[in-house]
């Protein structure tokens, strides 16, 4: 009877050392979450529609580097990306100079621009100002 208690205690903490072994233990693991390609859906909580011929808008966040790219519905983008716990600041944004008049480059530029906050919800990427979402992507690969 000892030993089945003693076998049950132990496969018992076997079992939970395993469970918390696929925990994420540090802040690293979910900042990770962020490092992606994320496809642009919404600019200040307004639906992107996606133009014939053009390309869809994106982000690709690349962590190891503090780089991303990207495309803006019309012009290639790329640039420096801090990323923090939860907080975010895009900068030195270059882009190509194709000239399109019906992207929403110039509002998805700015919602970079403003960025200060990041969240990821069922994989949705939430960029925000404040307390505003000002970018949402959703994850594409």
């Amino acid at each position: 009877m000892k030993t089945l208690k003693l076998l049950a205690i132990v496969l018992t903490a076997l079992i939970m050392a395993g469970c918390s072994a696929q925990k994420p233990t540090n802040t690293t693991s979910g900042k990770m979450l962020i490092n992606d390609i994320w496809a642009l859906t919404k600019i200040n909580n307004t639906d992107i529609v996606k133009v014939t011929g053009r390309t869809q808008p994106m982000i690709e966040i690349h962590l190891n580097g503090n780089r991303f790219l990207g495309n803006t519905g019309c012009n290639e983008m790329s640039g420096t990306v801090v990323v923090g716990d939860k907080s975010i600041k895009f900068s030195d944004i270059t882009q190509t100079k194709m000239f399109c008049d019906d992207s929403p480059e110039i509002e998805f530029l700015n919602g970079l621009k403003k960025a200060d906050t990041w969240e990821i919800s069922k994989l949705t990427l939430y960029l925000k100002s404040g307390n505003d979402v000002v970018l949402t992507f959703k994850k594409v690969d």
